[in-house]
Parts: C-alpha cells; sequence; structure tokens
C-alpha cells in the first residue's frame, strides 16, 4: 500500500474547507473515535491523533500514519488540484445584531444558542462552522430568567456606576463576533483584577487556558492570540510598539498575509480577532492607535464585609451562571430589536461597536444620550491616564501596591529610593536627588490630585540637620 493511498483511505469521510478569509489555512470536519463531530485545523492535535488512529484501523494495526508526511501530502494535492470550499470560521461565537448570533456551547452534544431578534433556543443543528481546540471546555446550558442582567451580575463585580454599566455592555457586545473594544481593568493590589478576567472567562469562553501571560516574543503573543476568542492578559506592566502593532491588529482583524510576523509555520497563515481584556495596576496604552481601541474600567477596593473565600464566591457564581448567561441572551435578542430602528450619527472610531454597544445600552434601559455621555467619559479617562507624567504614573504604582494602607509618610530621599524602586516603566524618568524629587511633587501637585492622590512637603529639623518629610496618600 502506497503512501499516499493510505492517506487517501484514511481521509475517505473527511470533508476538507479553507477559511473565507485565510485561504492559506486548511480544516478538516471529521468524526472522532467517539463518533462526535470535529471541525479542526488539519495541523492541531485532534486531527494528528484521527490520522494515526484511522490509520491503524484500516491496516489493522501495522502501518501508522505519519500526520507530519499526511499534512503535508495534503497540503500538496490541493495546491496541484481543485482547492477545497471556502467557508467562514469561528471559534466561539458567530454573527451580529443584525443577522443574528449564534453561541457554540462546545462539548459532546454540540450543541449551540441561536439568538434572533424574537427569541433564543438551544439547538444541536449548528449554523455555522466552530473550531473545536483542545483547551476549550463545555459552557453550561443557559437557563430562561425574568432576571435583570445588571443586578444578577453585580455581586461579582466590584465596579461601580458607570464603569459598571459600560463593563456590562462590553461584555453583552463580545457574544457577536466582529470588532470589539478591547477592556482595560485597573486597579490597585488586592481588588480582584485576576478574579475579573476569570468571570470574564467563565462567561464568554470557558477553556483549560486561564488567564495568559503577556508575552515580549511575538512569536508567543501571536500563538496564544490565534488559538483563542477571549484573550486575558494578566498583570501587564507596559505594552511596546511591537505588543501595541499585534493588539490593534487582533482588535480589529488581522487580514491574512504572508509576512512571517503573522505565521506559525512554512504553510498556515495565523488569523487573528480577538475579544481581549488586559489587567494591571498603571498599565496604559502609549499608543493613540491602540489607546483608541480600549475602554477602561477601574475596580473598587473590596469592603472587608463584603469579601468572601474563594472556595464560596465561586459555588455562588456557578450557581448563578445559568441565569447570568440566560440574561445575556435575553439582552440580545432585545437589542437585535432596537437594532432594526437605530439611526446613527457622529460615529466614534470603532464604530461598529459602537454602534452594537449603543443598541445593548438600549436593551438595559439607558437612552442613547446617557450612553453617549458614558463613552465620552471614558474617553475622557483613558486620555487622563495617557496623558499622565512618569512621577505620577510612579506614585499610582507605588500606592497601589500598599495593601491596607491609604498613605506613606518618611524622609523624602527614602520616599524617592522607595518610589523608584517600584517604577516599571524607566527609572531615569524619576527625579535622583531627593530635593529634586520634592520639587517635581510641588510642581506636579495638580496634576497628582487630578489622579486621585495628595502630596505633602514639611520640613523639619533634627539635630540641627534639615529635613524634608514626604506625605504621599490616595
Amino acid at each position: 500500500m502506497t503512501f499516499p493511498k493510505l492517506v487517501q483511505q484514511t481521509t475517505q469521510n473527511v470533508t476538507f474547507f479553507r477559511d473565507t478569509h485565510n485561504t492559506e489555512a486548511l480544516f478538516a470536519e471529521y468524526k472522532n473515535d467517539l463518533d462526535i463531530t470535529c471541525f479542526d485545523r488539519i495541523d492541531s492535535l485532534g486531527f494528528r491523533a484521527f490520522l494515526v488512529m484511522k490509520s491503524l484501523e484500516i491496516t489493522n494495526g501495522k502501518q501508522p500514519l505519519s500526520p507530519e508526511q499526511a499534512i503535508t501530502y495534503i497540503r500538496y494535492f490541493f495546491a496541484h488540484h481543485t482547492p477545497p470550499p471556502k467557508v467562514d470560521v469561528f471559534v466561539r461565537t458567530a454573527g451580529d445584531l443584525t443577522q443574528g448570533i449564534e453561541y457554540d456551547l462546545k462539548g459532546d452534544k454540540r450543541r449551540s444558542v441561536i439568538v434572533t431578534s424574537t427569541s433564543w433556543k438551544i439547538t444541536s443543528n449548528k449554523q455555522h462552522k466552530f473550531l473545536t481546540p483542545s483547551t476549550a471546555l463545555e459552557q453550561i446550558a443557559p437557563q430562561k430568567t425574568t432576571q435583570n442582567l445588571l443586578e444578577l451580575l453585580r455581586p461579582f463585580v466590584n465596579l461601580k456606576g458607570n464603569d459598571y454599566l459600560l463593563f456590562v455592555i462590553w461584555l453583552v457586545q463580545a457574544f457577536c463576533s466582529g470588532n470589539h473594544s478591547a477592556l482595560l481593568v485597573t486597579a490597585e493590589r488586592g481588588c480582584g483584577k485576576s478574579t475579573l478576567s476569570r468571570i470574564i472567562r467563565l462567561i464568554l469562553e470557558p477553556s483549560e487556558v486561564d488567564i495568559s501571560r503577556f508575552s515580549k516574543k511575538p512569536e508567543e503573543l501571536i500563538n496564544t492570540l490565534s488559538n483563542l476568542y477571549l484573550v486575558c492578559f494578566d498583570n501587564v506592566r507596559d505594552i511596546s510598539q511591537e505588543q501595541s502593532d499585534l493588539l490593534c491588529s487582533a482588535i480589529t482583524g488581522a487580514t491574512a498575509t504572508k509576512r512571517a510576523l503573522y505565521t506559525n509555520n512554512d504553510l498556515c497563515v495565523q488569523k487573528l480577532h480577538n475579544a481581549i481584556v488586559i489587567n494591571g495596576i498603571a498599565v496604559v496604552p502609549k499608543e493613540s492607535d491602540l489607546a483608541e481601541r480600549f475602554l477602561v474600567v477601574n475596580l473598587e477596593k473590596i469592603e472587608e464585609q463584603k469579601r468572601k473565600r474563594e472556595k464560596d464566591l465561586w459555588a455562588d457564581f456557578q450557581k448563578a451562571l445559568p441565569q447570568i448567561l440566560g440574561a445575556i441572551f435575553n439582552t440580545l435578542v432585545s437589542a437585535m430589536t432596537h437594532m432594526r430602528s437605530l439611526t446613527l450619527k457622529n460615529m466614534p472610531r470603532m464604530a461598529d461597536a459602537f454602534a452594537d454597544m449603543l443598541t445593548i445600552a438600549l436593551a438595559l434601559g439607558l437612552s442613547e444620550q446617557e450612553f453617549r455621555s458614558i463613552y465620552a467619559e471614558n474617553v475622557a479617562k483613558m486620555n487622563a491616564l495617557r496623558s499622565e507624567t512618569p512621577l505620577v504614573k510612579a506614585v499610582r504604582e507605588l500606592m497601589g501596591k500598599q495593601v491596607g494602607k491609604r498613605s506613606i509618610e518618611d524622609k523624602a530621599e527614602s520616599v524617592r529610593v522607595l518610589l523608584r524602586n517600584s517604577y516599571s516603566g524607566n527609572k531615569e524618568e524619576l527625579p535622583n536627588s531627593a530635593s529634586g524629587f520634592s520639587q517635581q511633587l510641588e510642581k506636579e501637585h495638580d496634576e497628582l490630585r487630578k489622579s486621585g492622590f495628595r502630596a505633602n512637603i514639611d520640613d523639619t529639623h533634627s539635630d540641627g540637620t534639615h529635613v524634608k518629610i514626604i506625605r504621599l496618600k490616595k
């Protein structure tokens, strides 16, 4: 039996496809050994395992197929013969507020949620092609509910006011495929940044991949972005120009290209289009192109009487999750109705995402003017963060690390050294002497107050020595 013959027999009941938006990427739809229909990249672990198992079955255990050789042959075959049909490929969610949405629940039952402008339902008849990455976990089945989404989520999200409203709107909009604003979560230590990222993960895309490291290596960052729909980067301190360019592409969608930057191997070009969450104490996108793609929310300090043990928090959340999902789908149904009659003017950048969020805001009971006001306030907040000087940013980082303390008081030189040692940016941007530090604090007094901090400088004399005492307070 020749090698190509065995490949042909092994893949006899396999259907191959190309991605409409990335025609160099090949996918296979097949039934695995559990008789579950899978849709994978041809170089995925799942399809590789299928090739080996199926070839052993055909040859009575005598001739296992080499996945690498088989994949090479498949690529060669379609490069020189009629290519497979094109399909739109999705990871967890497909569709939008104008056409309807399908949300893949994963799991052995191969069920999904179909959302229209009249209702939502769970079905086994999928309408779209969804990837089945090995790290994907099954989503719990949503439940019909009449409860308000804002009230259902409130016990698990320590955001307040407009930040909370904007977060809920962003979360619902992330169930639509297409463009989304990314979410920047800032907070002091102990405010639950990582916990919020995990809650978003469990609601939108449960996966064995929890929260991710923000790699400085482009190839590692690309690999993370290309294998997940939702990507949550934890405790980010700084965003380089190269990372910024990659995030911009992933937020609005990177087109198919042969540039090595977006390639995981010699033959496969990766498609990047993600919902992205970044959290950190004082991280701020430096580049305006990236900053304009972000919404920023500030987590509140968790009050002692509201703190829960981890196991109690997650038990309560898992109990509430089916109704939270049901309320999200209810909101999407209502948003689709609003989308039909919406007339949009004066659109900001990320116009598609803005339109979706506006209709979701209407579905949650806000007026158009209220949402525009909240959105404009958030843009101003991001601009204010980006205009922070290195000293203000350093104060923010230092105070964010003071768990349970709202102030620091010490000699000017001691505070300066403490500030310098905790700063994640270029330390040469900070004053290099106690006198220079005191002068800079006085000069940037107004900027500190705008950012929520106060600096008091007192002169004291001890043993004939003049000493400046610095007090930083939130």
